[in-house]
């Protein structure tokens, strides 16, 4: 017999957060469009599940990057705090976005704001394997996105105009307006109803059954044989094509080379091949060498220094032999060569970027092209401790610095976030402006990579300060993974996403460790928290749908990470029996935070609630907090208000009348009047930094309260404690603490955060 959830019965939340409804709109029910002034000719009523109705606004007939609005009144309170929640369907698939106007001024910015857009779009990830499998947001549930409204849109109004419109999604990273917006693809997702409230807590007829998550009966085996006949494929189509194109070829033959059961095992037609390659380039670098090594590179020749590194025993013998420059000159392959990866190191070392994934990705390519420099002449490049140096800082062992000129000094002094800046914090997660998602997710493979370019190949080790962030790091993101189901109503876990403060991708991927099949974590360390993990994802059969992704034929698939598959999977295996399955969303009751960027993750009975405090204050400081929490029957997504104290700075900022984050500084604005800020001339008050420029937005002490959750975090950055008097009620402290009454004054010590829960009497 088939169970089913009733969030009434199981949920931890038993307690009436009945918000004081302001006002509400019931799409498809014709009464309430009619008592709200609702017009919306290019709108289409959808029948949902649990017999409600709504409305999605359709595909413009002409090719267009905009639809038609729907509008309609609500009702506010002219003296209040407003929420406005919008409740959509869990299970909707989109590849567009919908955007929210208030009296014809849009609310929050198309890319990278402190206040979102209404929705972006809700599709499978960009790089599952699963791509042709519909990956909704939440299938099966409501789902509920809630903001506070600005005091500008509602101050002394009693009622307020509101528009919704769909428009095509966006490419962050777009120069011009037509690289930047797409055109509508689809008719909308259903929007079954809006609600003004006075509580930024709000379930809005959330309360359904659902059926559990049923595990999946069709996971594929792994069939190792198959993974070599693969790559043995790849590695034959490697060595017949040409050495001078596709050089991220060159450390698959490169590694394969040393892989035993391989043809490429010791081949010489691989140390023929690299040794094509890097002559082609190298030729190339003397007839063009701006087009070769290129201002603002994140890798300059790491893929050549690569598989210098991984043969340098094999290559030695062809370094001193007399060949052509490219120019008719004759020269030894070892400076010609020298001279490219020389060049390209001083690039690297010298156009290096702040921001973690970025400084990781370009320092560990710096560090390589430098060891490939001192294979070929060691008295060449910058000393291999600087490179190493630098490499360290990117994972945060070290505080930043700048980039230098081959003579080591100083090459771009204003290239910083500040003095004693670190990218990782003390918890291992990037630091910035807040906590990073997909971003962030490239800590667990950087971090792989530069521990292999630090590995001494005669002992099989690498640098130990790299090996322990490496294993960190990835442990760290673990806590960011929320339990959610498939279309077909399977469990799998998520990467947390909508807490991310730059370029998400919704919703969250299938993610458990590390991405795809890269293993090197797990193998290189055998951390047990990690192997657990693991199992949970072989559990759920996502890392064998993995492996058989990357064996069909489309999108190239990580080729090295099925290289060493056979290998490394064996041996992980080996170890899971003495392991407990691992995933800490989906174990006991835990409360995580990191105040060095303000965000908290626990885990209460069946609720998984994620908070950053630190929201996008770019500007100054906000009084914003974003809210994700889950829960077996909804979820709900919150951009709520929350009380801050700050040491003010004397300065503030002022909000631009646009519509998009000023990401870049070439930014556009959108056509059409009504694309101008809701919150424009907003004035912001910015905090004391101390030389920080990530900090004028943070706060030292921050007082959080959603639904029964209330949270105390002291991030100061002087040793100061604050003084939290607990709201009125009988509350536990999280995760398995005392109970403490209403009126009790805790002290929250620097660098610690108190999580309250509201308990029935």
């Amino acid at each position: 017999m088939k169970k089913t959830i009733l969030v009434a019965a199981v949920g931890l939340i038993t307690l009436a957060y009945q918000a004081q409804i302001f006002d509400a709109i019931r799409f498809g029910n014709a009464e309430s469009e009619k008592a709200h002034n609702f017009t919306g000719e290019e709108s289409a009523v959808v029948q949902g599940a649990y017999n409600t109705t709504g409305r999605k606004l359709l595909k413009p007939e002409t090719e267009s990057w905009q639809s038609a609005p729907m509008r309609f009144r609500l009702k506010v309170d002219p003296a209040a705090k407003n929420y406005i929640t919008v409740k959509f369907w869990g299970g909707d698939v989109t590849h567009d976005h919908l955007v929210m106007f208030i009296d014809n001024k849009q609310m929050g910015y198309m890319h990278l704001g402190d206040y979102d857009i209404l929705d972006y779009e809700q599709c499978e990830p960009r790089d599952a394997p699963h791509a042709s499998n519909p990956n909704p947001q939440y299938a099966g549930r409501f789902t509920c996105t809630t903001f506070v409204l600005p005091e500008v849109a509602t101050k002394g109004k009693s009622e307020i105009d509101v528009a919704v419109r769909a428009t095509g999604k966006i490419w962050g990273y777009g120069n011009n307006f037509g690289q930047f917006q797409k055109n509508v693809s689809q008719d909308s997702r259903g929007i079954y109803a809006v609600y003004i409230h006075s509580d930024p807590y709000f379930r809005p007829g959330t309360e359904v059954a659902v059926e559990p998550p049923t595990p999946r009966s069709d996971i594929p085996e792994i069939d190792l044989d198959a993974v070599k006949a693969r790559i043995e494929r790849e590695l034959a189509k490697c060595l017949k094509s040409d050495p001078a194109r596709d050089p991220w070829r060159l450390p698959l033959v490169a590694e394969a080379y040393h892989v035993p059961w391989c043809s490429a095992y010791r081949n010489p037609k691989v140390v023929e091949y690299v040794t094509a390659a890097i002559d082609a380039l190298a030729r190339r670098f003397v007839k063009e060498p701006e087009k070769v090594v290129t201002k603002g590179s994140w890798t300059g020749c790491g893929e050549q220094a690569t598989a210098l590194i991984l043969l340098e025993d094999a290559l030695k013998p062809v370094l001193d032999e007399e060949i052509d420059n490219g120019a008719g000159k004759t020269v030894k392959r070892r400076d010609l060569w020298c001279d490219l990866f020389e060049a390209s190191t001083f690039q690297l070392v010298r156009d290096r970027r702040w921001l973690a994934n970025q400084s990781q990705i370009v320092d560990n390519n710096g560090h390589r092209n430098n060891r490939a420099v001192h294979i070929l002449d060691d008295s060449r490049g910058v000393p291999l401790e600087v490179t190493l140096k630098f490499m360290k800082e990117a994972l945060g062992i070290l505080p930043w610095s700048n980039g230098i000129n081959p003579d080591l000094s100083n090459a771009d002094p204003k290239n910083t976030p500040g003095k004693n800046y670190y990218e990782l914090t003390k918890k291992f997660h990037s630091k910035e402006w807040g906590f990073v998602s997909n971003c962030g997710e490239s800590t667990i493979w950087t971090s792989a990579d530069c521990y292999e370019a630090t590995i001494d190949r005669r002992i099989g080790k690498g640098d130990p300060e790299i090996f322990r962030t490496m294993e960190q790091a990835a442990l760290a993101r673990t806590i960011f993974r929320y339990p959610g189901v498939t279309v077909d109503n399977h469990p799998v876990m998520r990467l947390e996403v909508y807490i991310d403060w730059r370029n998400a991708h919704f919703p969250g991927e299938p993610s458990y460790v590390g991405k795809g099949l890269d293993l090197r974590t797990i193998y290189y360390t055998g951390n047990e928290k990690l192997l657990g993990c693991f199992k949970e994802m072989l559990a759920d059969g996502y890392f064998q749908e993995n492996v058989a992704a990357s064996l069909r034929p489309g999108k190239r698939p990580d080729f090295i990470g099925l290289l060493h598959l056979p290998e490394r999977y064996m041996e992980i295996v080996k170890k899971l029996g003495r392991v407990n399955s691992g995933m800490p969303m989906r174990g006991e009751d835990f409360v995580f935070t990191d105040e060095e960027i303000g965000v908290v993750a626990l885990r209460n009975g069946s609720d998984v609630f994620f908070a950053e405090l630190f929201w996008r204050a770019r500007r100054g400081i906000n009084n914003l907090a974003k809210i994700h929490m889950v829960t077996p029957t909804a979820e709900h997504i919150a951009t709520i208000h929350q009380e801050q104290e700050f040491i003010p700075s004397g300065k503030f900022s002022t909000e631009p009348d646009r519509v998009v984050y000023d990401f870049r500084p070439n930014r556009f604005n959108y056509p059409g009047g009504y694309y101008r800020q809701l919150r424009a001339g907003t004035r912001i008050p910015q905090a004391e930094h101390a030389d920080d420029q990530t900090c004028i937005g943070k706060a030292e002490f921050y007082r959080c309260s959603y639904g029964p959750y209330e949270i105390a975090m002291n991030a100061t950055r002087r040793n100061q404690s604050y003084r939290f008097p607990v709201p009125a009620g009988n509350y536990r402290i999280l995760p398995d603490g005392p109970t403490v009454e209403g009126g009790t004054v805790l002290e929250v010590k620097p660098g610690t955060t108190v999580v309250l829960y509201k308990q029935a009497k």
